[in-house]
């Protein structure tokens, strides 16, 4: 099974998939290597990332300015194609990059197996927040392309049953109660959370968490 975690970025995706990875989410080893931005981790396939930046690039855009349409010649669809076999087929493989909701409604074309989808949502204002510290985004800016990943990513899903195999999760809820929103996620995916629950308690720390809403 494949599963992509996907959200807009600054939404809380590393920390999910983080999360999940040590659940049982099978996430390979050719991740992106943590900065200070994502100290812990961005758990993201390098591979994956670049797919999805030609992706944007053959489009005509990039994360920051979405093209109005998505195009993938020919070569570049073999390539993801070959991606996506390349998995092991026993294991629930984790596929993370908030480019994604952009980019989600070629890859459904090119995977064979089971797939579902792990939304992670955050409060506009939190993301609006980081992104003016990282990117000197505007914020107001920053609030309209998290509506337009939000909007990209339903219509992605549209004649696919997708909301069927989609669940939503909020960063949020992480801080306050790990455990059961883990938990369900986890039993959506058919993961299971560690008996010895140490290394996640360290994972989720509140002072990483820079940008509140009011």
């Amino acid at each position: 099974m494949k599963v992509f975690v996907v959200g807009m970025h600054r939404s809380g995706t590393s920390m999910v998939t983080g999360l999940l990875g040590m659940c049982g989410l099978y996430l390979g080893d050719n991740l992106k290597r943590p900065m200070r931005e994502n100290p812990k981790g961005f758990f993201e396939d390098n591979e994956f990332v670049n797919i999805n930046k030609e992706i944007l690039r053959q489009s005509g855009g990039r994360w920051d300015v979405p093209p109005a349409e998505i195009k993938v010649d020919g070569a570049l669809r073999g390539r993801m194609k070959a991606f996506v076999d390349k998995w092991p087929p026993d294991k629930v493989v984790g596929l993370k990059d908030p480019r994604t909701c952009l980019t989600f409604g070629e890859w459904r074309k090119v995977v064979d197996d089971e797939v579902r989808l792990v939304y992670v949502r955050r409060n506009k204002d939190e993301i609006a927040d980081s992104l003016h510290r990282r990117n000197k985004m505007d914020r107001e800016f920053a609030k309209r392309l998290t509506a337009y990943y939000h909007d990209a990513l339903a219509k992605n899903l549209e004649g696919w049953n997708g909301f069927k195999f989609t669940t939503m999760t909020s960063y949020q809820l992480y801080f306050n109660d790990w455990r059961t929103e883990l938990q369900r996620v986890c039993d959506f995916l058919g993961l299971e959370i560690p008996a010895d629950t140490s290394a996640i308690e360290a994972f989720i720390e509140p002072r990483l968490r820079h940008h509140k809403a009011a």
